[in-house]
C-alpha cells in the first residue's frame, strides 16, 4: 500500500498496536484524527481483543471502513460487529462451504476438535495439504523407480539420489486441497490460488468477490430482487398527515387522508 499510494491524493498514517494487553491508545489517536479508512494487520491470536477494543473506542461504527488482513478472520466470533454499521471487509483462503472442506472436517472433527468447518485455521490446513501433496508425490516416485527407498538419518550428511525427482513430482503435480488449488510455478512458488473477499453483513460473513493471483478481483453482483419487491409502492396504502399553521394564531389544524399507490384518495 505504501508503494502504490499517490502522495498527492492519499495520506497514510501508520500506528503500532504495541505489546498489549491494551491497544486503545493508538485507537484513540486514530479516532481523534478522524481517520475513517482503517486496515488492521495483526496476529489472529490477538485479533479478537483488538477488534473488541476498537469497538469500545468507537472506530467500528457506520463512519468507518475496516479491512482485516488475517486469513483466519472467519474463525473468530464476528457477531458483535454484524449490526454496528461498520463497513467490515476481509479475505479468506479457506472456503468453509467447500464440499472437500466440509467432508474432511466432519471426518476428523473428533481428532481436530472442530465443531464447524468455519473454525478451521489456515496454518493447520496448509500443513494438511502439504502432507497430502507429499504423499501423492512419494507414491508416484515409488511407482517410477525400482527397488526399495533407503532410509537416511535426519542428522546425517548423506543425500538421497531421488530427492530431486521427488521435488519435481511435487512441483509438477496439481491437487485440490483444503486451501484450494495446490499448484506451483517453475520456481517452486504456489500459483493460481485465489482468496475470497468477504464482507461482514448482518447475517454473518458474506462472499462479495474473488481475488486470483493471475487476474483482478471479480466482484459478485448482489441481487436486489427481494429488496425491490419490499420497496415497491404497488398495492400499498399510506396515511399522510398535513399540518396547516396559521400566522398570528396558536391554532394548528391537521387534515388526514389516505393515499394508495393507485392514486386513490
Amino acid at each position: 500500500m505504501l508503494q502504490r499510494r499517490e502522495a498527492k491524493r492519499h495520506t497514510i498514517f501508520l500506528y503500532a498496536l504495541g505489546t498489549g494487553p491494551s491497544y486503545r491508545q493508538p485507537m484513540k489517536e486514530i479516532k481523534s484524527e478522524k481517520i475513517e479508512n482503517i486496515l488492521i494487520d495483526c496476529s489472529i491470536d490477538i485479533l479478537p481483543e483488538v477488534l473488541k477494543q476498537a469497538q469500545q473506542v468507537g472506530i467500528m461504527s457506520e463512519k468507518n471502513n475496516v479491512i482485516v488482513t488475517s486469513l483466519d478472520l472467519q474463525t473468530i466470533d464476528l457477531e458483535p460487529y454484524q449490526f454496528s454499521g461498520v463497513n467490515f471487509t476481509g479475505v479468506r483462503l479457506i472456503d468453509p462451504e467447500s464440499p472437500l472442506v466440509n467432508n474432511t472436517v466432519w471426518e476428523n472433527k473428533n481428532e481436530w476438535g472442530l465443531d464447524d468447518p468455519s473454525q478451521l485455521r489456515v496454518e493447520p490446513a496448509l500443513m494438511y495439504d502439504a502432507v497430502q501433496l507429499f504423499a501423492r508425490a512419494f507414491k508416484q516416485l515409488k511407482d517410477a523407480i525400482k527397488g526399495d527407498v533407503k532410509q537416511l538419518p535426519c542428522n546425517g550428511t548423506m543425500s538421497w539420489e531421488h530427492g530431486y525427482s521427488l521435488s519435481n513430482f511435487m512441483r509438477l503435480g496439481e491437487m485440490e486441497g483444503l486451501t484450494g488449488l495446490i499448484k506451483f510455478d517453475t520456481a517452486g512458488f504456489r500459483s493460481d490460488f485465489h482468496l475470497d473477499v468477504i464482507r461482514i453483513a448482518e447475517g454473518g460473513p458474506k462472499k462479495i468477490g474473488v481475488w486470483n493471483s493471475t487476474s483482478p478481483v471479480a466482484w459478485i453482483t448482489e441481487k436486489h430482487t427481494q429488496m425491490s419487491e419490499e420497496m415497491s409502492l404497488v398495492n400499498r396504502t399510506f396515511i399522510v398527515l398535513i399540518a396547516i399553521v396559521r400566522k398570528h394564531s396558536s391554532v394548528l389544524g391537521i387534515d388526514t387522508f389516505t393515499m394508495t399507490s393507485r392514486g386513490e384518495q
